[in-house]
């Protein structure tokens, strides 16, 4: 009698995450300011391209299928092409990439191209520089280290704080100081990779498109001269890039925001603020916990509010607190899930007229604004001041002495399209003043 034979099988299972995109097909040419949307939840995205200083040209921005050789585009994209400037110093291009909007974003790596950031290697006429920057889940910045950039050749990239710049030539610098530092790539491509921090998703994308910002406005170039000059024949008819689909890979760990947010806001009354938000749908949410702050930076709780467990229908939520703390400005929605996991809303600030025990206030002008804000205050203070601005999450962008930008204001050129809190600190870092708002235009 032969003994049975055991046969031991071994299966080796490789998962395989497979890479998708989110396109920029049905992008309607010619739209500024206004929302594009694009994927399926959670790897959808609202993009929103707005520009200051320039005049678009070629139908841009415009969802280019083919590469048409001239201008050079990638195939399948977002291009972008300008063919007049105004001021040269605070001309852009700016595009804004919300991913999985109304929640904290997806859980993804995100890779696209660019075409074609270079400069022109025959006469000091043009640069192009292009600035990348990516939040998280979190509202974080992501750090530079996880926007991977890989350049063609005599292609520059440097980084900016959160802020990943390509230059368009074989160096850091904005200016130059002869032809022979300039890309000869034509029609190049540049590839970008930006990663979200284990177990964090990717909010959103930054990506702001400009000339050289170079200091002099000569066209001789045997100093360090600026590539930009305002006066023909040596400025350039147009500048142009394209950005390609945006190709995502999941990464694991990572959970999104268990709610649809759909609003957050208050409303002052006479004797008590309101605040208001609604959910198109909730998952596995247990409650949310409304916080103030005073300075955008230290939060306490003011009440706790039971979530709806799982909706896929839109609730609307209010919470009233009273005026007797007028000094809480600034709110946030914390949701908690049933599992202990948490999120932050957006910021939302109320300059109610009962915050009369804030005894000055702060001018800001104009607003909006472009390139220049000036603050002022309406009395004197003897201590040290810190101006701040900060964004609508909380995130401080700015910070300067008083005195020293008092008298020919704040450069905000580098500051991104939006709402943004302006503060006034004393060297105690307290709140002295009644915070303003301003936009960014």
């Amino acid at each position: 009698m032969k003994k049975p034979v055991l046969w031991v099988v071994f299966f080796c299972f490789h998962l395989v995450v497979n890479s998708q995109t989110i396109t920029w097909n049905g992008y309607p040419g010619g739209s500024i300011g206004i929302p594009f949307n694009s994927g399926t939840a959670p790897y959808n995205m609202t993009a929103t391209v707005t520009t200051n200083s320039l005049t678009p040209g070629d139908g841009t921005p415009r969802y280019t299928a083919t590469n048409p050789g001239t201008p050079c585009y990638v195939a399948g994209s977002l291009a972008l092409n300008a063919n007049t400037f105004g001021n040269i110093t605070t001309a852009f291009y700016n595009v804004s990439i919300i991913l999985n909007p109304g929640f904290n974003g997806s859980c993804a790596a995100f890779t696209f191209t660019m075409r074609d950031i270079n400069s022109d290697e025959s006469v000091n006429t043009f640069l192009d520089i292009v600035e990348i920057s990516a939040v998280d889940g979190n509202s974080v910045a992501i750090p530079v280290g996880n926007i991977t950039i890989t350049p063609p050749a005599n292609t520059t990239v440097v980084n900016v704080g959160s802020v990943r710049k390509i230059v368009g030539h074989n160096n850091a610098s904005e200016t130059a100081s002869s032809p022979s530092t300039f890309s000869s790539s034509p029609c190049n491509i540049t590839t970008v990779t930006i990663t979200p921090p284990a177990g964090v998703p990717l909010q959103s994308i930054n990506i702001r498109y400009r000339p050289s910002y170079g200091g002099s406005t000569s066209f001789s170039c045997t100093s360090g001269c600026a590539y930009w000059n305002f006066s023909g024949p040596f400025r350039p008819a147009n500048q142009y890039i394209s950005i390609s689909d945006l190709t995502y890979t999941p990464t694991g760990g990572c959970t999104p925001l268990p709610i649809e947010l759909l609003s957050f806001k208050g409303v002052c009354n006479e004797y008590e603020k309101t605040i208001f938000w609604s959910t198109a749908s909730e998952t596995n949410n247990d409650f949310f916990t409304l916080e103030a702050s005073m300075d955008a930076i230290h939060f306490d709780r003011i009440a706790i509010i039971d979530g709806s467990g799982n909706s896929n229908e839109v609730i609307n939520y209010e919470q009233n607190i009273s005026n007797e703390s007028p000094r809480y400005v600034y709110y946030r929605l914390k949701q908690t899930d049933f599992d202990g996991n948490f999120s932050y809303s957006h910021l939302i600030f109320m300059d109610c007229l009962t915050a009369t025990n804030l005894p000055m206030d702060l001018l800001v002008f104009p607003n909006p604004s472009s390139d220049r804000l000036s603050i002022q205050l309406n009395a004197e203070y003897s201590t040290e001041l810190e101006v701040r601005i900060m964004d609508v999450f909380g995130k401080t962008v700015m910070t300067i002495p008083y005195n020293q930008m008092k008298n020919e204001g704040l450069d905000i050129t580098g500051l991104n399209n939006g709402l943004y809190i302006v503060n006034v600190l004393d060297e105690n870092q307290q709140l002295n003043f009644t915070p303003a708002k301003f936009i960014k235009e």
